[in-house]
């Protein structure tokens, strides 16, 4: 008899002892996690990490419903009244919390996927207390380390992939949970890549009816397998076309920055694929003065006899696209200085000093703070041409590490972002942080 099914301790095809799938062993996101993990390695595409992001975030979705701590339907995502979860951070459940324990399926899972690098970051760190993966951090500079992971066990990840397909070849029943990992495998598109088959097309061909099947034999998973492909195909057929050609239209640069305490230590993630590549710019090393305005993120700074302002075109979540510098001498007279501050249209003296704007600026409701930030930093560039940049700064007499990414295009920025493992920084522009240091709240 031909042993398909090897999630319960059994031995798999390969004679290899697999972790049982389920309250017992793995949960389905960290097997799904895992076949991502153990894949051989090879150079991939913004198209491939954001097909990795939306199945790892229904798997865990997925998760929270077989633990009791939400029930889905069609359309929903509710939050159970009665819960215990290992994923008490999730940042759906906070997102349920904020919108009385209901939220449409689709936004549950861009919320989960928000912070998908905090979620794999937690996958990482019990698979490899299990013993399933190994962790190496490379260091780069101050706390900032490249992470790289890998099977533990080559043989029970082969295992792994030889009982899926198994299943799916063959005509045993699977479990939920298996059936609800096969269905999300399908739904990442990537399914016989993840499986390692040959002649994908084929294959898929072959099995698709069995494939099908298996997606309708569990609804959780029938459900927010369907809504994870559908999310999929929407941003690829909108958002991800300049990866294509990469030449398009100029326009703002995008910026995500976050802060961490000087203690920490932040890993980054394979995808920004920093170490090694011999493309890192040389330190630098300065002191800026930088004023904030309560309410405002442009990038203010004084230099010298003036201020150097990097205006805030748009803003929304945790992006802000900034427009082209400029510069600004004193003396100068207030009502130049509108479109920096509108409420100057009132003011009809000239600023001849720091300390006469910063009078200009209370007495015109501003709320103005001035900071001056000890830094150093280093740039490198991450896939798409994403230039990154790594900062250790001094403010107020503490240390910090701050990392920024910046582009002209602004999913690419979304799709890195989310897999930094932010854990306790503070995702902020430097006006927004500055504030908040000046307030005491960071």
């Amino acid at each position: 008899m031909q042993l398909m099914v090897a999630f319960d301790g059994r031995l798999s095809k390969t004679g290899a002892m697999l972790p049982p799938l389920g309250p017992q062993g793995l949960s389905i996101a960290e097997a799904l996690e895992w076949l991502r993990l153990s894949m051989p390695p090879a150079r991939r595409c913004l198209r491939w990490w954001s097909d990795m992001d939306y199945p790892l975030a229904g798997a865990h979705l997925v998760d929270l419903s077989f633990q009791g701590v939400v029930d889905t339907d069609l359309h929903s995502v509710i939050r159970a009244p009665l819960h215990t979860s290992r994923h008490a951070k999730s940042t759906m459940l906070t997102l349920l919390e904020a919108q009385d324990g209901v939220a449409p399926l689709d936004v549950a899972i861009e919320a989960i996927v928000s912070r998908i690098g905090d979620l794999r970051a937690a996958i990482r760190e019990t698979l490899r207390a299990k013993g399933v993966i190994r962790r190496e951090t490379e260091p780069l500079i101050w706390g900032f380390v490249q992470l790289r992971t890998s099977p533990g066990a080559a043989p029970k990840a082969a295992g792994l992939r030889a009982a899926l397909t198994g299943l799916i070849e063959g005509e045993e029943l699977p479990s939920p949970e298996e059936a609800a990992l096969i269905s999300l495998l399908h739904a990442s598109g990537k399914i016989a890549e993840m499986l390692g088959v040959p002649k994908p097309r084929a294959w898929l061909a072959r099995h698709e009816t069995r494939i099908a099947a298996i997606h309708r034999m569990d609804l959780v998973g029938q459900t927010v397998s369907a809504t994870v492909t559908a999310m999929r195909a929407r941003l690829a057929a909108y958002l991800l076309r300049p990866e294509a050609g990469m030449k398009g239209h100029a326009g703002a640069g995008w910026e995500w920055r976050c802060f961490w305490p000087g203690e920490a230590s932040i890993a980054l993630p394979p995808p920004l694929d920093l170490a090694g590549k011999g493309v890192e710019e040389p330190e630098e090393a300065a002191a800026d003065t930088y004023l904030f305005l309560h309410g405002k993120r442009d990038n203010i700074k004084f230099r010298g006899k003036g201020l150097k302002v990097k205006p805030v075109i748009e803003a929304f979540d945790e992006f802000s696209a900034f427009g082209s510098s400029s510069k600004v001498a004193f003396p100068v007279r207030a009502e130049r200085l509108m479109e920096i501050f509108p409420r100057f249209n009132e003011i009809e003296v000239k600023l001849r000093t720091r300390e006469d704007m910063l009078a200009a600026l209370s007495a015109s409701g501003y709320r103005p703070g001035v900071v001056t930030v000890q830094k150093a930093r280093r740039e490198y560039r991450a896939i798409l041409g994403v230039k990154i940049e790594l900062a250790r700064l001094e403010v107020q007499g503490r240390i910090f590490h701050s990392l920024s990414l910046e582009s002209r295009f602004l999913t690419a920025l979304r799709v890195l972002c989310r897999n930094v493992p932010v854990g306790d920084g503070i995702v902020a522009g430097y006006a927004a942080f500055l504030e908040r240091m000046a307030l005491g709240r960071a």
